[in-house]
């Protein structure tokens, strides 16, 4: 397979052959992520010197953009690593100013011809499969890349899936495909890895749709709920509101889409070979004789040429129900009853006679003092485990700060941060208010679980601050304590303000109000574990301090700035584009 690179203007294209192949790979996450990774080293050739900012490597019929160039010199050798994002990724350069106010019944085609319909920058569209038409209220107005966020949060069903600057919108049904592969444990893959998480349990909300002019609902908000789920679980509650809504049984019908009643089981499996793996694929997954069940592809790492390295898949989440959990129990109890028949065999051997009786209860003793002796050093052996799985704080310890902006990694990715010593991460949550940006963090929860399978303990969120007045600011609160609830996030949790855009005012007195508007909100809600997070500049001179903790931005001092409860010392942690900080509070992990 051959690998390209060009300039900007594309007016040379040139084959790599200075590239670290083992440095080259592909990573794909279902509607969120679409990236390419290599490292090239100066041979003085032309595709080196080609390579940087906004430049185009050409791989495998796809098109992907430079956005990270880091130029590296090291022991006599100049090297680049590149990190590049799927072109489809440049619909966040165009903007559509075609809005449509009010609530309205749009099918996807409708949607993408109002974005993408005799476009500047040469994007195509088609939607494959049938979808049936939703209500959107006021669309446009805002990104190419919002578009997509709107069309999958629309029709939880859509897979997005471009062909380069083709954007595809598949159906379910269209998108996944079985091909006859199978993955079996210990003959084509060395290791599967199932994980079961209750994090997202949602058996009960309580729910309410559009609101009228007069302040009025359109029907009285009402609970939706799962007994079956809340008898075998307890009951997990949450807050849905949705202003497409006017009719209690509409707003129902899609209550009941959005409960989570089970716990779900996630799996990734890492092959013995660097075989291309096929997005949408259906494989049967067979890891022993009691589990065997269909998986769909929504992830992947791909090392296309460099065979040592194997692939690393990742599959949807499946039921816990389906680890066959019933029927193991069963086997359980069969096991147990043939043993009662066996000890009963036991009992009439030992009536037939005291010597018998006296020789077999000694070596019962003798077996029971090598239980008790067993059961003693497992129980040492589970409490050091569980000792050294325990996250204690002491000052300095270290968390790292999350966004979309770091896409939606593989979990070795996040194992990587615990090894260098990370032990906690906030992560961005909501940007704006429902009025303005309307942003949610799209890979928040899936952010959120990767961190707990490596050990990183989930401190907090965060919200992105753009308010222009006090009831701006209350508004983005609403916004942000919005999805903290229907993402249940605990009240003893840090919830942080993210202080730096230069919207902001630049009267101290007046952000000072609006930022204790903004908290009034949150605590009043019973998030209490507020906090600052600004540069050290902007603490003393933009705004005075109104949360209950302080996070100071201050890269490259050699001290904590006074007064950090929490400090960001560095964006570039263990060569990433990734903050990282050292708490001085408890309530920082």
């Amino acid at each position: 397979m051959q690998v390209y690179i060009s300039d900007k203007a594309k007016q040379y294209k040139e084959i790599i052959n200075c590239a670290l192949w083992s440095t080259f790979y592909i990573t794909w996450g279902l509607n969120t992520l679409w990236a390419l990774h290599v490292t090239l080293y100066n041979d003085g050739s032309i595709a080196y010197n080609l390579a940087g900012i906004e430049g185009s490597v050409f791989f495998d019929g796809q098109e992907y953009i430079v956005k990270q160039c880091a130029t590296d010199y090291s022991n006599g050798v100049e090297t680049k690593e590149l990190t590049c994002t799927h072109v489809y990724n440049q619909l966040s350069q165009l903007y559509n100013t075609n809005a449509k106010t009010g609530t309205l019944t749009y099918t996807i085609q409708n949607v993408l011809d109002n974005y993408l319909k005799n476009n500047s920058l040469g994007f195509s569209y088609q939607v494959v499969g049938t979808f049936d038409k939703q209500q959107i209220t006021d669309l446009g107005n805002n990104s190419g890349m919002d578009m997509l966020t709107q069309i999958v949060s629309t029709w939880p069903d859509a897979v997005i899936y471009p062909d380069n600057k083709n954007i595809k919108v598949f159906s379910s049904a269209e998108f996944y495909k079985s091909y006859g592969n199978r993955i079996d444990y210990e003959r084509n893959a060395s290791e599967v890895k199932l994980t079961t998480d209750s994090t997202t349990l949602l058996n009960s909300v309580t729910v309410s749709g559009k609101v009228k002019d007069d302040g009025s609902y359109y029907f009285s908000p009402f609970v939706v709920e799962n007994s079956e789920s809340i008898q075998k679980w307890g009951r997990y509650s949450g807050y849905l509101s949705d202003e497409r809504f006017t009719t209690a049984a509409n707003m129902k019908t899609y209550a009941e889409s959005q409960l989570v009643t089970e716990p779900v089981t996630s799996v990734e499996v890492s092959l013995n070979t660097n075989e291309k793996p096929i997005a949408g694929e259906i494989r049967r997954l067979q890891v022993n004789q009691d589990f065997a069940t269909n998986v769909k592809l929504v992830g992947y790492t791909w090392y296309p040429i460099h065979p040592a390295t194997a692939s690393t898949f990742s599959f949807n989440n499946i039921p816990t129900s389906i680890l066959n959990t019933q029927t193991n129990l069963s086997k359980s109890l069969k096991t147990l009853t043939n043993n009662n028949l066996t000890l009963t065999r036991h009992i009439s051997v030992l009536n037939a006679g005291l010597s018998t009786v006296t020789s077999q209860a000694s070596s019962l003793a003798k077996q029971a003092t090598s239980l008790a002796s067993e059961t003693e050093t497992l129980a040492k052996r589970i409490s050091a485990l569980e000792n050294s799985n325990t996250m204690s704080w002491s000052s300095g310890s270290k968390f790292v700060d999350l966004s979309s902006n770091n896409g939606s990694q593989a979990q070795s990715w996040y194992s990587n941060l615990y090894s260098a010593g990370v032990r906690g991460a906030i992560i961005k949550l909501t940007q704006g208010s429902a009025d303005g940006d309307a942003y949610v963090n799209p890979i928040f929860s899936n952010q959120k679980t990767l961190c707990g399978n490596a050990g990183i303990k989930f401190i907090g969120a965060y919200h992105y601050l753009r308010c222009t007045s006090v009831a701006d600011a209350q508004a983005e609160a609403k916004w942000f304590l919005q999805y903290l609830q229907s993402n249940n996030i605990a009240k003893t949790a840090i919830v942080a303000c993210d202080i730096e855009d230069s919207a902001l005012s630049t009267d101290k007195t007046t952000l000072t109000s609006e930022l204790t508007a903004f908290y009034k909100v949150l605590t009043d809600a019973g998030y209490t574990n507020t906090c600052d997070y600004a540069s050290a500049s902007w603490f003393s001179s933009r705004f005075g301090h109104v949360a209950k903790y302080s996070w100071i931005a201050s890269w490259g001092a050699s001290t904590a700035p006074d007064g950090a409860d929490a400090w960001q010392y560095t964006d570039k942690f263990s060569r990433l584009s990734l903050d990282c900080s050292y708490s001085y509070n408890q309530a920082f992990i």
